[in-house]
């Protein structure tokens, strides 16, 4: 199936299904009321006219109003093939596929009927709907309800198109009736703070004055919270790594000042020499210890948080389970 372009007209083309004329074909053709693509046979090939014509794919992809568009294609969908047995044509010929469903600029809807062709009208339909359902805004609620609503019509083995259409029709019938709730409410409201602007007033004021009693509460209560346990190790951490390393620079800078002072002595052999070396050894040792207990809290601290999160992971899959 491929597009070609004639002159200014455009055609979807497929190769032909059937020999010689059908009744089929003479019934699309004469029958202009039909929501169906004209379709022309030359040779071999059926040469379907979409002049003027968009298919799903584009305009699915152009969309604005996404709920919109999609109840306008599944209503003209239904319709066509509620209108193919006024006409004794068979819906198992329709090919109802993304690419073949088209619409003009009116957006009416215009499906391709292959004469010759013997498909599954059920199952080509819930491939559209799995389509629809693969690739819609699944934020949007009401769209959600309404193509996995037909989904489930249409893949019942006993489905009808009355039963689709009803359920489309309730849905509509639903909506506008919340709207219209909706702007009975807004005007009675309207109506209300027209007559009574001191008590809206009033109450706008006290609505206020609640709101701002709230914030002080919520405030006071987050600085009486406390911090989180996790959190509070995590900074004891930081805190005693950030120490740790002070403590380490500072030994590693009296040993450096210690061997620099025993060979000033050592070299100009003062009496103070074999002073220089228990400072020396004291710096270290002094050093040493600091490093170590530092160390050591940094250790502890870290198990103790690799406890906890052990603890939550298992506390997590048990509530899980």
């Amino acid at each position: 199936m491929e597009k070609r372009q004639e002159g200014f007209a455009t055609y979807l083309c497929m190769q032909a299904l059937e020999k010689g004329y059908s009744f089929e074909r003479q019934m699309i053709e004469h029958n202009r009321q039909l929501m169906l693509l004209t379709v022309q046979k030359r040779e071999e090939e059926y040469y379907f006219e979409i002049q003027d014509k968009k298919d799903f794919l584009t305009l699915f992809e152009e969309k604005t109003n996404e709920y919109r568009f999609i109840r306008t294609v599944l209503f003209g969908v239904v319709k066509c093939l509620e209108q193919l047995d006024d006409f004794l044509l068979k819906p198992d010929s329709v090919m109802l596929k993304p690419e073949t469903i088209f619409l003009d600029a009116n957006r009416e809807v215009y499906l391709c009927y292959v004469p010759g062709y013997e498909g599954n009208i059920q199952q080509e339909f819930c491939a559209f709907m799995e389509y629809l359902m693969k690739y819609i805004n699944h934020k949007e609620d009401r769209l959600v309800v309404l193509v996995y609503g037909i989904y489930h019509i249409v893949r019942e083995q006993q489905y009808s198109l009355l039963a689709v259409r009803k359920f489309m029709e309730e849905r509509e019938e639903g909506e506008a009736s919340l709207a219209e709730q909706s702007v009975d409410g807004q005007a009675d409201k309207v109506i209300a703070i027209s007559d009574n602007k001191e008590v809206v007033k009033e109450a706008l004021n006290t609505a206020a004055k609640d709101n701002r009693k709230q914030i002080d509460k919520i405030n006071e209560t987050n600085e009486g919270m406390q911090e989180p346990y996790f959190y509070q190790q995590k900074r004891e951490l930081f805190k005693a790594k950030k120490q740790g390393i002070i403590a380490v620079t500072t030994a590693l800078l009296l040993l450096f000042a210690g061997i620099s002072l025993y060979e000033a002595m050592f070299i100009y052999h003062t009496k103070a020499q074999g002073l220089a070396l228990p400072l020396v050894a004291v710096g270290c040792m002094l050093g040493f210890l600091i490093s170590f207990y530092k160390g050591f809290a940094i250790y502890k601290l870290r198990r103790d948080i690799h406890k906890n999160i052990v603890a939550d992971e298992q506390e997590s899959e048990y509530n899980r389970e």
